[in-house]
């Protein structure tokens, strides 16, 4: 009975030696591990490993849209990066109740920067350990104007171009373009440090190869309809002939030299660099002195030049107006 009696109040000053050592290190435990400092270091952590998910988890962030692009908050764009944060200190904290503010200095790319993170205090885990979280009222974003492409590369990631703002995670280097059937473009380096940051990333269009046949085909085919033509003005077309000489039956039309395809892009617009090219329209026509007819063969040279459209995996080709006489 006594030993029972011994063991028990071994057991509860046991219990009782345990209880006050916890109460004793939770204090030291929520100023060293579980610290606002901590917690900034965990997230800068998460990012230098790709893990976008860990750092996602360390931000108290508003809510984001049905119709939000969130391809860019990912593993593999973080994996992606041209810079990720590096030698990261902590220089600075200050905490007021269960809000805390962090000064973090870290090695992005070239340059060494600073920023300053506010942290919420959040429910304790398990009612002991503090939880902070990195509170910001908007998130930082790519706002892409593009031209030509639907879509975007986002440190090699698809990305939708046309819905609106790219959120991000930030400190991070993101490398923008595109790379379509038609159009392509160089690529744009972003170095993204805060969760203001709004940058517009505009990316000027340059033609494929694949474009360049496509227009060429269009081309021919627009020229193939034009020689086809019976009369003097072929309708739609950059080239005809006038006479004062009354013609007699219908005409006919051949090309000489065709125009050469060579593309230029303008900002976000592109054209068919005006090129000179030479047709051919033959017939009979009757002399308005004399009366007698004559066949003619006259050589017309024109230049063309057109609008090229880009809509995706459509391309339209718009030949300039307006038409060159020859005679």
């Amino acid at each position: 009975m006594r030993r029972m009696v011994g063991r028990a109040r071994a057991l509860l000053i046991a219990g009782l030696l345990i209880i006050a050592l916890t109460a004793a290190a939770v204090p030291l435990l929520n100023l060293t591990v579980y610290s606002p400092a901590r917690a900034v270091d965990a997230y800068f952590a998460a990012l230098a490993d790709g893990d976008a998910a860990a750092a996602l988890g360390m931000l108290a962030a508003p809510s984001h849209s049905e119709r939000t692009p969130q391809n860019a908050l990912t593993d593999a764009v973080l994996a992606g990066a041209p810079a990720v944060p590096e030698h990261v200190q902590i220089s600075d904290t200050e905490r007021d109740g269960d809000t805390a503010r962090v000064r973090v200095r870290y090695n992005l790319g070239s340059a060494t920067r600073t920023t300053d993170l506010t942290l919420q205090q959040g429910p304790a885990t398990w009612g002991l350990f503090e939880r902070w979280a990195i509170v910001f009222d908007s998130w930082p974003q790519l706002s892409l104007q593009i031209s030509g492409s639907a879509t975007a590369d986002v440190n090699g990631v698809e990305v939708p171009a046309g819905d609106g703002p790219v959120p991000v995670l930030f400190p991070m280097g993101y490398n923008i373009g595109f790379n379509a059937e038609y159009l392509t473009s160089e690529v744009k380096q972003v170095m993204v440090t805060s969760s203001s940051d709004d940058l517009g990333v505009a990316l000027q269009p340059t033609p494929t190869p694949a474009l360049t046949a496509e227009v060429e085909r269009q081309i021919e085919e627009h020229l193939a309809g034009c020689v086809r033509a019976t009369t003097l003005m072929p309708t739609g077309c950059t080239f005809g002939y006038e006479t004062e000489n009354e013609i007699v039956g219908e005409v006919s039309w051949r090309m000489l030299e065709d125009p050469q395809v060579s593309l230029r892009s303008s900002g976000s617009q592109l054209s068919l660099v005006r090129s000179p090219a030479v047709a051919e329209v033959s017939g009979t026509y009757r002399d308005s002195v004399t009366g007698f007819e004559f066949d003619f063969r006259e050589e017309v040279p024109f230049t063309l030049g057109a609008e090229v459209i880009v809509t995706g995996d459509e391309v339209r080709v718009e030949p300039n107006s307006g038409a060159e006489l020859g005679g």
